[in-house]
This record gives structure tokens, sequence and C-alpha cells, in this order.
């Protein structure tokens, strides 16, 4: 009897608990849903990415059937109810985005001839209905991507204008913000013009020196130092230390090519490429067929080991089958001969390597190796074998001693100060790159202001092929970045990177208190590191509305800090945003489009545009393209051809010409041309500048064709 009481007991209270659950989801979703009707209740209200954010971030508890208990047991009316609701309510919330379009854009089509009554013309322009609706929308966050001519500034402009026209700001709460003075004055000259206020338009670095000056009182000293003949002179007086010079012949000898290894490739043509960009040349200045070779040239020249690359064994052995044998190297003074066989553990080759009728490209590869093991062992000759593995796990060097000692080979190793002095005089550009290579390095710290210690823990963690080559160049940079940074601190100066980074601690700390309430962000692609960290620590200090337009197709200064991921993932940045496009572009053809963009979108991180033309002032003739090809038999007739086809081009039309000369090596010619240059003068014609204009396009020697080819876009 106690056992059922206590069972009944436990049973009402488990239907109470369903119950007051029931009412209490049933509450919540009769308030989310009025709180939801609420946004869509006012057509005069457009409604924001980031306050729809809010919302669902509010209610993330019924995003999904989790909060319903569903019991084995017979539901009540009530609770069927209940569930019916939410059902109902989830497919609302999978229809949102929609619902939420549709709302929006009911409310730019309201306002678009009141907008063109308000603001038009911009410059004596009209402007197209996505340009007006970029400027219609409002949101805490608006990204603006603009295609190359679709004309972006123009829209700009009309934003500063319907904002200052509709009163939702003042000129003095208006920031906006450029990447280079000319681009910032040109801007702030035609807001100006158009609006007749002075609205405040910079550059990030004349944003970070107003932020300095206003803290400090003064202006700060900005260096004199050149970077790059500062970076030259330090290294010349660095390399007089013993120990640094060991470590920068170790990387000249080892670590200077960003390697990759022949089975990271899809096929012969992807690994040839990259090999033709991140040549294997060695300290000699041989153009040997792999980084593994590279490796054991070094290793030789570095000991004094006189060694002839490829040449021809000493007996002619060519069959039916085989051309005449040519070892990898040969070691007169020891009369051995080294190969380096391209296989993995596995003794396996890469698939694409060449394959022989009825065998794979592994079969046909090992029975190469079998070739020549017999030749030397028929013609008494020593060979030592090398492995494209022992490169890949970083031991070729030692197996390559271990063996050379085994043979009794010669060692004469030349000192570090002879290798560099010899290196230095045969092969001058090392010093000149790595210089350059040295300064992009030191200005990519500054801008992003990261410690060396952070490069180091950074290279640790993302591990991959150049973990040991981006050790050792960070090694050798450290000590000439702390000499400048010494430099700067000694003189009491700052240089260009430290003019930001030192406005965004000013910020940080609340001594610089900004007063804008709407951020224009012009070029919004080659944003920095250190720029996003100002515009958030000012963000952080009182909000503003931010409006970023930029083209992730024309992101090109990665070299200078810039990161194409503020772009790309924009909302991981700044939270929900308004997305716009901008889409026709008033610049180029649609053949030109059409190639252009169909090459650019084979990276899918590319943002997706669907550019149309309206080429203002030119005209394409019906089945007329953009792209053109241009043959000729020798060098002159080529570009005979080409200043002829050039200048039939329209006299007053601007001409945007892209000239990509590939001028080939004869396949009669003997000499290794390589890595010569030919100059090819090109004619350039204006509408600015009626004058024909003559310019220089250096190409290099690339590929062994009969004829040569021009290829040029107009």
């Amino acid at each position: 009897m106690c056992f059922l009481k206590k069972f009944l007991a436990e049973r009402r209270r488990k239907k109470d608990h369903a119950n007051c659950h029931n009412d209490t989801i049933s509450t919540e979703l009769n308030t989310a849903t009025l709180s939801l009707d609420a946004l869509f209740a006012d057509p005069d209200h457009y409604i924001d990415a980031s306050e729809l954010d809010q919302w669902q971030y509010q209610w993330r508890y019924l995003s999904s059937a989790d909060g319903i208990i569903r019991t084995a047991r017979k539901m009540t009316a009530a609770e069927k109810n209940t569930l019916d609701r939410f059902e109902a309510f989830q497919q609302r919330l999978s229809e949102l985005a929609d619902e939420v379009n549709r709302h929006n854009d009911a409310y730019i089509t309201a306002r678009l001839e009141n907008i063109k009554k308000m603001i038009l013309p911009i410059e004596g322009k009209n402007l197209d209905a996505q340009q007006l609706a970029c400027i219609l929308k409002e949101g805490r966050n608006h990204q603006v991507v603009a295609g190359a001519g679709t004309g972006k500034t123009i829209t700009v402009i009309g934003k500063i204008k319907f904002l200052l026209k509709a009163e939702k700001y003042k000129p003095a709460e208006i920031l906006v913000l450029s990447f280079t003075n000319a681009s910032a004055t040109e801007m702030c000259q035609r807001i100006n013009k158009e609006t007749g206020e002075n609205i405040a338009a910079m550059t990030f670095h004349k944003l970070g020196m107003n932020i300095i000056t206003a803290v400090n009182g003064v202006k700060p000293n900005i260096t004199q130092i050149n970077l790059s003949t500062f970076v030259k002179e330090t290294l010349n007086q660095l390399l007089k230390d013993p120990i640094y010079l060991r470590k920068f012949i170790q990387y000249l000898s080892f670590y200077r090519i960003r390697e990759k290894s022949a089975f990271d490739f899809q096929d012969q043509t992807e690994y040839q490429d990259y090999l033709s960009v991140n040549q294997p040349v060695t300290l000699k200045n041989e153009v040997v067929k792999s980084y593994g070779e590279m490796e054991i040239a070094n290793y030789l020249y570095q000991k004094g080991i006189n060694y002839q690359y490829e040449r021809p064994y000493q007996t002619d052995t060519a069959t039916s089958e085989y051309a005449r044998y040519v070892p990898d190297f040969y070691l007169p003074d020891a009369d051995l001969y080294l190969e380096y066989f391209g296989i993995d553990r596995k003794g396996q080759v890469p698939d694409y390597f060449t394959a022989k009728a009825n065998k794979t490209a592994t079969q046909s590869y090992q029975q190469g190796m079998a070739w020549k093991r017999k030749i030397h062992a028929e013609n008494n000759t020593t060979m030592l074998e090398l492995y494209a593995y022992d490169h890949l796990d970083g031991k070729l060097i030692q197996v390559l001693e271990e063996k050379l000692l085994a043979a009794e080979v010669v060692f004469k190793p030349k000192s570090d100060a002879e290798l560099w002095a010899e290196i230095k005089k045969s092969q001058g550009h090392f010093f000149e790159n790595l210089g350059q290579l040295f300064e992009t390095v030191i200005s990519l710290v500054k801008i992003n202001n990261q410690p060396f210690d952070q490069l180091y823990q950074l290279n640790r963690i993302h591990q991959g092929h150049q973990l040991r080559s981006n050790y050792r160049i960070i090694e050798l940079i450290e000590p000439v970045f702390k000499a400048y940074q010494t430099q700067l601190e000694k003189n009491n100066e700052i240089d260009f990177n430290d003019m930001i980074n030192l406005a965004t601690k000013y910020v940080i700390s609340g001594q610089y208190r900004h007063h804008y309430g709407y951020v224009i962000v012009d070029e919004y692609q080659d944003i920095s590191r250190a720029r996003y960290n100002l515009l958030k620590a000012m963000r952080n200090q009182s909000d503003f509305g931010l409006f970023c337009v930029g083209d992730d197709w024309q992101s090109i200064y990665g070299f200078a800090g810039s990161d194409i991921n503020y772009i790309l993932d924009f909302e991981s940045y700044w939270g929900a945003a308004e997305a716009s496009k901008i889409e026709t572009t008033y610049r180029f053809s649609r053949s030109l489009i059409d190639v252009s963009g169909h090459f650019v979108m084979k990276n899918p991180k590319q943002i997706k545009k669907k550019l149309s033309a309206v080429a203002a002032g030119r005209s394409h003739p019906e089945g007329e393209f953009s792209l053109g090809l241009i043959e000729g038999h020798n060098e002159r007739s080529m570009v005979t051809f080409m200043e002829a086809t050039i200048m039939e081009l329209p006299q007053k039309a601007v001409s945007f010409l892209l000239v990509v000369i590939i001028m080939i090596l004869n396949c009669l010619t003997n000499r290794r041309l390589s890595a010569s240059m030919i100059i090819v003068p090109v004619r350039l014609r204006s509408a600015i500048r009626p004058e024909p204009i003559y310019r220089w396009n250096f190409c290099r020697l690339i590929d062994p064709k009969v004829y040569r080819r021009t290829m040029f876009l107009f």
C-alpha cells in the first residue's frame, strides 16, 4: 500500500512538472512570436541584421526541438496544441531570412523615388538600383562588395550625402578612412564638392597621427630611417659574427627555397610550374631537377668535394629502350657516382611520373633504378644511392655524409667566410633578395604588432614543410629587428607602423576618446590586423555605424600586411551584418568580365559576384572578344603585329591594356637562356594623353616553342 502511494505521488509530480513545463514553453512561444511580429510591424522600420541576431540569440532556446519534452504517454490537448504551435514556429524560423528580405526590400522600394529626389544626381550622374539600395539600407554593420569599375566611390559619396540630407549624422560625426594619401585627398575634395561640407576623410596613418598628437600635445617624430638601407647595413655587420655567419650560410644552403615534395602535386604540369617559380638553384648557380639534389650539391660544395652535375656516364649506354645514362652526380676525385632516387619508403613515386606501356609509374621508375644498378655492376663503377624519403625526413645530409665517409671520400671543407666570399661574388642577388625578405618580415611583424616569441610559437603550431625553413629565417631576422627597434628608441622616433599601434594603445587605455557616429572604410579588402585593431578599439570605446566597401577580387596587398579574411569572414570580426553587392561595371566589356570572373572564381573562397557590363563610351562589335592572340615566328614579327593591332584601337577611347608576353626559346638554339630577359616596347593610348606613350615590359623566356605568342586584353 505504501509503495502504491509513492508511485501515484511520483506520477502526479511528473504530470505537474510536464504541465508546468508545457505552460512555460507556451508562454515563451507567445512572447517570442510577439517580439518577432513587432520587428515586422512597422513598414517604416528597416530590420537590421544585428537586431535580428539579438532576437535569435535571446530565443535560441526555442530554436530546436530539444526544448519540448516528449513523453511515452499520450499527450494532453494542451500539450498537442503547444507542440503544433512549436512546429509552426520552427517552420517560420526556417523561412525567417526570406521574410526579412521581403520586408526590407519593400522598405527600400517604397523609398527609391524619394531618395532619388533627395540626393541625385551625384557628380552629375544617376545611380543604379544596387547603389541606391546600399545607400538606403540601415544597419550597424554594412559590408558592400563592389566589383572593379562599379562606382563604389560615387556610392560612398551618395551615402554621405544621404546621411547629411536625412539629418542622421552631423558632418563632424562622419569619418571616412582610405588607404593612400591620394585617395583620401580625392575623396575629401569630391565629398566637399558634392555636399558642401568638410567631412573628415583620411588614411589610417593620419588618424593614428591625430590620436597620438591629441594625447601627447605634440606630433610624434616620424623616423627618417630607410628600412631597406638599415637592414643591409645591419646585416653586413652581423655577418662579421662567426655564429651568425654560420646560421646565414646554413640558411642559404638548405633552407632558402620554399620546398614542396613531388608527392604533394596532382600532375606533372603542376609540379613543374611550382619548380619554375621556386627553382632549386645550387650555391654554384646550377638549376637542378629537385630540392633533394640541390641539398646534395650544396653539401658537396660546402665540404670542398669536387662534383659534376649530370655529366654523361663514361660509357655510351644507349639502347632501344633507354637513352644514354646521365647520372645525377659524378665525383671525379673519388671516381664514384651519386644517384638521388625520388621514391618514398614504400619504393613508390607519384602516379604522374612517366610510365611505360603496361606498367605503372612506380614499376617504370623501379625498372630504371635496376637498369642503373646493372650498368654500374657491369662496368665495375661505384654508385652511392640516396632517396627522397630521407630528404622528406630531414636526414638526407646525415645519410650522405655517412656514405661518403664509408667510401673514404676526402673532405676539404671551406670556411664560412670563404663560402660567403664566393657566394657573394658569384650570386650577389642572394644578399639583395634576403635584404628585401628581411625588410618585408620586419614590416609585417610591426604591422601585426607581434613579438618574435609569438612568431616562433606560430611556426611550431602550424608545422608543415616550412617549419625548419621558417625557424631559420626568423632566427636570422630577429637581431636585425631588435637593432631597428633600438635605433628608433634611441632617436625617440616611431615609424608608420608604430603610428597605428600606438594610437590603438591610447584608445584602449582611454587616453583618447573619439566622437564619431558613422565610419566608412574604403578599399576594405586591404585592411590589416593593425587597422582592424584600431577600429575595433574605437568601437569598443564608443559604438558607431560601420560601412565597409571593398572587393576581395582586388586584394593584392598581402605582402604589406592586408588580410583578405577580414572581408571574406566579415561577420566573424564585426558581428551580424548587412551584405550588399554592386555588380554593374562601367569599365569593362562583357567578354572581359566573363574571362576574368571565370578565372578568379576558380578559388572557392572568393565572394560570388555576377558582374554585368555597361561599358560607357565604348562598344564591342558583335562577336568581338576582349581576349586576343598574336602569333609570330620571331620577336620582330610578333612585336610588329602587336603594335599594328594596338594602333587600330580607337584613338579617343581609354584602353586598359594588359600585355602578357610569352617569349619563347628557339628549339634549334643550344644556349641555355631560361634566365635571359627580353625587352618589348608597348605603345599605349589614352584619352587623357592623346600622344602615344611608350613603356617597357620585361618578359622572361620560359618555354621551348618554335614560335612566339603574345596575349593581350583590350
